[in-house]
């Protein structure tokens, strides 16, 4: 199959949801599966074999600020100690691609909340870092000769 550079996605149709609302003001989302490893040593070798041992989830989500909504959300929990353990999903989509891309990332903490963070003539946005024990692939892009529109 040849490229066809019309299928290239842009983030722009991207869609964002936290526990099953949707966040229209989301401008970007990252996420991220990081394997462990551990060095196996072993006599006679100058490379550093490695042996995967698990894997952990990490990302970020950012968002145009319009309210103190989630911000509250995410400072409230970090200041009391309480977990949110939220479900996040990703959906990115383009007119002119294959399909669509859907990823649940489940057991999101949020690691940190920015207060206050402001400029002149400048929009502002947040961004929420968060780790996750388990995702799934909802939808997947697939290719054109597999495509069923």
């Amino acid at each position: 199959m040849a490229f066809d550079p019309k299928r290239a996605i842009s983030g722009n149709h991207g869609e964002l949801w936290i526990d099953n609302e949707k966040y229209n003001e989301a401008t970007q989302c990252q996420g991220k599966a990081k394997a462990d490893k551990v060095d196996v040593p072993m006599c006679g070798k100058k490379g550093k074999p490695k042996k995967n041992t698990g894997w952990e989830g990490s990302g970020t989500v950012k968002l145009t600020k319009i309210t103190t909504k989630l911000t509250k959300k995410v400072a409230t929990s970090i200041k009391n100690g309480v977990a949110l353990n939220a479900t996040i999903i990703s959906q990115l989509s383009d007119p002119d691609a294959y399909g669509y891309e859907s990823v649940a990332f489940y057991g999101c903490e949020f690691d940190e909340a920015t207060l206050a963070d402001w400029e002149s003539s400048k929009l502002v946005e947040e961004s929420y870092p968060f780790t996750f024990t388990d995702f799934d692939f909802l939808n997947e892009i697939v290719a054109d000769d597999q495509y069923q529109g």
